[in-house]
């Protein structure tokens, strides 16, 4: 029950990190800046990619607030990764059946 309960709560932060009207404004801001190897261009990519942010939100999740090792860390953090990429997928799509448009 409370694998259930934490990959559900990890996917549903990621989600609302990279898809979320909350954070649309920091996201937009960051990816405007030009330079490709700026930083804070990266940091907007980071925040728009459901897997990218998925990997970093379950391992610190495990690391720090579950406080387990950083190997498990990194797996638990592939596996939020995964189910992120899931989720949005399924979000996408029932967007598209609702003819409603999330991103560009």
């Amino acid at each position: 029950m409370d694998l259930a309960i934490w990959t559900i709560g990890c996917a549903g932060a990621t989600l609302v990190i990279t898809t979320g009207k909350i954070f649309s404004s920091p996201r937009d801001y960051l990816r405007g800046f030009n330079h490709v190897y700026n930083p804070l261009r990266w940091l907007g990519e980071l925040l728009s990619c459901s897997m990218c942010s998925g990997f970093w939100v379950g391992f610190l999740w495990k690391l720090f607030v579950d406080g387990q090792p950083v190997l498990e860390s990194v797996l638990w953090g592939g596996y939020i990764s995964l189910i992120a990429l899931v989720a949005d997928l399924v979000v996408s799509f029932l967007e598209l059946l609702s003819g409603e448009r999330r991103r560009e």
